[in-house]
């Protein structure tokens, strides 16, 4: 049945060339003129007769010598959420107490707030992940609540990523492991202090 099919070509007639309907000179004309209209000084743009106004530099007689106290980078952070860790604190800290911390820097735009659970008993691992609104509050976080202290242990606070994720679960292996070893007649009445109730503890 395949012998009579005749093959019709459509474009036969016209030249089809897609290389001539999309050249890269039209792409790199345009490109060239919106970059010359942009280089073009204010008073070429402008139809309007009034001449630009005087520009003035003013020095002040006193030299501004202060250095940044201390100096961020941050790559990417526009990107991603502005986020930090704090740790380093015990299994009891509420999510109340760690806000008040926060705030007691001037961190107000506290958005999330998420501990991290042990699994087996949902006890906290001792640190938790703070995102706030705004990158000035990474800065205000980042340099003023290290060393605060929370239920007696000195708080740390490192910026999320991967890799100080993984210096906060290190040191929550080796916190769970000395915790293992408290009595847990002291867990309970530690619990009972802070008005938490204790979920199932492994021994």
């Amino acid at each position: 049945m395949s012998e009579g099919v005749d093959l019709i070509d459509i474009y036969a007639e016209e030249e089809f060339n897609q290389d001539s309907e999309f050249s890269n000179a039209d792409q790199m004309d345009l490109y060239d003129d919106v970059l010359a209209a942009s280089s073009q000084p204010p008073e070429n743009r402008t139809s309007s007769s009034e001449p630009p106004p005087e520009i003035r530099q003013e020095t002040s007689p006193k030299a501004n010598n202060k250095a940044p106290a201390i100096l961020y980078t941050y790559s990417g952070l526009r990107n991603k959420r502005a986020a930090v860790y704090v740790g380093s604190f015990s299994w009891w800290t509420t999510d109340q107490q760690l806000i008040q911390t926060i705030r007691s820097v001037g961190v107000y735009d506290v958005v999330e707030l998420k501990f991290a659970e042990n699994r087996v008993n949902g006890q906290s691992k001792g640190y938790a992940e703070v995102v706030v609104a705004s990158e000035n509050s990474v800065h205000k976080l980042l340099e003023l609540l290290p060393g605060k202290i929370l239920n007696g242990e000195k708080v740390e606070v490192r910026l999320a990523t991967r890799q100080n994720l993984s210096q906060f679960e290190a040191q929550a292996r080796k916190r769970a492991s000395h915790t293992a070893k408290i009595p847990r007649s002291l867990l309970l009445l530690l619990s009972k202090l802070n008005g938490l109730k204790l979920f199932s503890l492994s021994t």
